[in-house]
């Protein structure tokens, strides 16, 4: 967790800025070179979040140096707000950051009505927090001033998304990628959300979006952005890993690939390549696992790209079960006095694998490590479930038709709780979203759950009735008797039906 004197710092400054009684304004053109780079690497870091302790005390000591060498310029403020924002959502979630950050936004455009970020950010904190309507009229204004932004579009995009309606969100998000020459995470996004919503429904619709992504822009250096920002918002979409493999051959067929764009072909092959994630590690088929170890291996020692190339030849490693080296990669990785926020979690997928849950948790809490699926799933097993609640629904909150997120609910739901009806609930929309075994074999053992208990409570017709819904499912005997854990009399009640 960032610290909060951090953050009280940095909302200090915040609320500072906004009692200046200057009028600099909102125009970007105001100002020098060198202090539009001083304010560019701002918005960088910003849009680059990662939620770690020394990126937000540069944040907000930047900030706060940039705002006393220009009181009252509202871009600055604008930016700090979304600072906080973005630290709101990291400990209290995303609606409840998203909230934070609209009277701040709304107060802001009141002292500079013309800068247009301001109504794209405003739009996109109202759909975040559930008012459509609110959204739609920050985006009318943020048209009005910059019809030419791509992210006006892709914000559209955005709400259509959120409103079910993807075909309109298709279209929008098409309009935003024909604008976004040069901005990488505007193309990044536009891909992400086509194929989000279907857009990409065969090969023959990856082809024509790589050659339009292609066309728009072809720089080396944006498309490695590109392809990293895309697989960092992989939920299964159909249609994204083919996408992204049509511009790799496009890339590959004008240029040699910098160790950087190697980095994200890797990660590519783990991302195709992914089974589940079992026993503290995700699993990976092993021919895409080879491919993948095939190029770190080659940049492994490149100074700009070694530590994340280290961190996935350890998450290789753990696929493969190989141990030594296991043991190996985490030496190295100590020794090259890598950060702690890379090196922790490794370690912490042995002790999980090890069954060792308590001294995984005190492991997080040592080092200040953010929620992940590893410390979600060890806090499932021996915790509260607090935190593995906390940490599934913030999840769904940024993705919320992520089949994998809400297929992971769902058993977090069934194991830890023996919640049937909320795991029929989520297992039931991954499986609306897409053919997924692990949600099928989910809701078949909650289907199970139900009818044994209706069995149990004499409600016969309904017990019928759930276990015909568990049969058109698909029922797995083994595996509902491998899992059934604290509910086994009444899916073996079921199951004894069923015979």
């Amino acid at each position: 967790m960032i610290a909060r004197r951090v953050i009280a710092a940095l909302l200090v400054a915040l609320f500072v800025m906004g009692e200046s009684s200057s009028t600099f304004g909102g125009s970007l053109q105001q100002l020098s070179q060198t202090d539009k780079a001083a304010f560019d690497n701002i918005v960088s870091a910003l849009d680059n979040w990662r939620s770690d302790p020394a990126q937000v005390a540069k944040v907000q000591a930047d900030i706060q140096n940039f705002s006393a060498a220009h009181p009252g310029f509202v871009p600055i403020q604008v930016e700090a707000a979304r600072a906080k924002w973005l630290w709101v959502s990291d400990g209290l979630g995303m609606i409840i950051g998203a909230k934070s950050f609209t009277p701040i936004v709304l107060e802001l455009q009141k002292l500079e009505p013309t800068y247009a970020k301001s109504y794209i950010l405003g739009a996109r904190a109202f759909i975040l927090s559930g008012d459509p309507a609110s959204a739609r009229l920050q985006l009318g204004k943020a048209a009005e001033l910059d019809a030419k932004d791509p992210w006006v579009d892709l914000t559209s995009a955005l709400l259509f998304d959120r409103t079910g309606d993807p075909n309109k969100a298709v279209i929008s998000a098409g309009a935003g990628l024909a604008k976004a020459k040069g901005q990488p995470l505007a193309i990044a996004e536009a891909v992400v959300t086509i194929a989000s919503n279907g857009g990409i429904p065969d090969d023959k619709s990856a082809d024509l979006l790589a050659d339009q992504i292609y066309k728009i822009d072809a720089d080396a250096s944006t498309l490695t952005t590109v392809m990293a920002k895309a697989l960092d918002q992989y939920r299964f979409q159909p249609g994204l890993l083919q996408t992204l493999a049509q511009v790799t051959q496009r890339v590959l067929a004008s240029s040699e690939p910098t160790p950087e764009f190697q980095l994200q072909m890797a990660r590519w092959n783990l991302a195709s390549g992914y089974l589940y994630f079992y026993a503290g590690t995700f699993r990976y088929q092993p021919d895409y696992a080879k491919a993948a170890l095939k190029i770190l291996d080659q940049i492994r020692d490149d100074p700009d790209v070694a530590q994340m190339a280290w961190s996935l030849r350890f998450d290789i490693a753990a696929s493969l079960d190989d141990s030594p080296e296991i043991q190996r990669l985490i030496a190295e990785g100590e020794s090259r006095k890598y950060p702690v926020q890379l090196v922790a979690p490794k370690k912490g997928t042995q002790l999980y694998a090890q069954g060792k849950f308590w001294e995984l948790i005190a492991l997080y809490k040592e080092a200040g490590l953010q929620d992940d699926e590893l410390i979600a799933r060890a806090d499932g097993r021996v915790g509260t479930g607090d935190t593995a609640r906390r940490y599934y629904l913030r999840q769904l909150e940024m993705a919320p038709t992520a089949p994998n997120l809400n297929a992971n609910y769902a058993q977090f739901l069934l194991m830890r709780f023996a919640d049937a009806d909320g795991a029929i609930e989520y297992a039931g929309k991954a499986l609306s979203l897409t053919p997924y075994e692990s949600a099928r074999q989910t809701l078949s053992l909650a289907l199970l759950l139900k009818s044994g208990r209706y069995l149990r409570s004499g409600n016969l017709p309904k017990a019928r009735s759930t276990l015909e819904q568990a049969s058109l499912v698909g029922i797995d005997q083994d595996y509902a008797r491998k899992w059934c854990l604290d509910f086994c009399n009444d899916v073996d009640a079921a199951l004894a039906a069923v015979q």
